[in-house]
């Protein structure tokens, strides 16, 4: 048994094992629960077709629920009697594949087929088991393969996204920064590099702390009072506060918290400029928030990409 698949070899067991068997007619069917999901028929057209696929569906069944092979009285509508012998062996993923194999009623040779079936029955279920496995892996194989696919789609969108950010605050005066909730600086604005450079050749603030930053500005401990990215990450809503930078000049800051898909402040956004220029909050269509004003809503900035299971075979 070759076939490439487990559907194309279900549909030749039948004819192979009537006419290896001699009989009359021949069923092989494959059952999950009450269901018949496949079969295969000798002859493809048995006489009395419909009443006989009932009582054989009938014997599959009843095999598979109780986990082996049952005799079920012939029917005296279904006219010439058969007597029919059944074969039963479990396969992988639930399912079931039960033998029916008819013989006219008065030849006596139904008992004599289990030494030749059997052992044919052991190895087909072998065979299915494996081109189960087989065609499962697959499955598993292509929905990794789409997942992959989807999910570099999405980094690819997320990462045009990023670069329209980090395009727009490189291009306004104020300086951005973006701080987790370790108060580690994850990004900063090349305007906040330029007008606070950090240490080291780049001058950059990635992966300082968000403290180190807040000394650097001239703000000393008491910069943001109570930590201005805990208070947001705690609580959820912007916050503004004014402070004194370099040499005595009024500064004023805006925090956001960018939240997760499930609406929890990972990281915080964090806009510096000089106190009297106007910072606009995302959300006041273009009306600026004094300072120490109410808390303002928290941006809702998606960091995760959505997420995003196989059929029984």
């Amino acid at each position: 048994m070759a076939a490439p698949s487990f559907d194309a070899a279900v549909a030749s067991i039948g004819g192979t094992l009537g006419e290896a068997s001699g009989a009359t007619t021949a069923a092989f069917l494959v059952v999950l629960h009450e269901h018949v999901l496949a079969e295969s028929w000798f002859p493809r057209e048995p006489l009395g077709a419909k009443e006989l696929r009932r009582h054989l569906h009938m014997i599959a069944i009843q095999s598979a629920q109780k986990g082996e092979a049952v005799e079920v009285p012939w029917p005296d509508s279904l006219g010439i009697p058969l007597a029919i012998t059944s074969y039963f062996v479990p396969l992988k993923f639930r399912l079931s594949a039960v033998l029916c194999l008819g013989f006219p009623a008065d030849a006596g040779n139904g008992a004599s087929r289990p030494s030749r079936i059997e052992p044919m029955m052991r190895m087909i279920a072998a065979r299915l088991t494996t081109l189960q496995e087989i065609e499962a892996e697959r499955r598993n194989r292509d929905q990794y393969d789409r997942w992959f696919r989807v999910s570099v789609r999405q980094i690819r969108a997320l990462d045009g996204e990023r670069q329209k950010f980090v395009a727009l605050a490189n291009s306004i005066g104020a300086g951005v920064f973006v701080a987790d909730r370790l108060g580690g600086i994850r990004w900063n604005s090349r305007s906040l590099i330029e007008r606070f450079p950090g240490e080291g050749t780049q001058r950059s603030w990635a992966g300082q702390s968000c403290k180190s930053l807040c000394e650097r500005m001239g703000a000393g401990a008491h910069a943001c009072g109570e930590c201005a990215v805990a208070r947001v990450l705690a609580g959820g809503a912007g916050i503004s506060w004014e402070f004194e930078g370099p040499g005595g000049e009024k500064l004023r800051a805006v925090a956001h918290a960018i939240k997760d898909v499930d609406g929890r402040a990972q990281e915080v956004m964090v806009v510096v400029e000089s106190a009297g220029v106007a910072i606009a909050s995302p959300q006041s269509d273009g009306e600026v928030t004094p300072p120490h004003s109410a808390p303002e809503p928290a941006i809702p900035f998606p960091i995760d990409p959505p997420r995003s299971q196989p059929r029984a075979a």
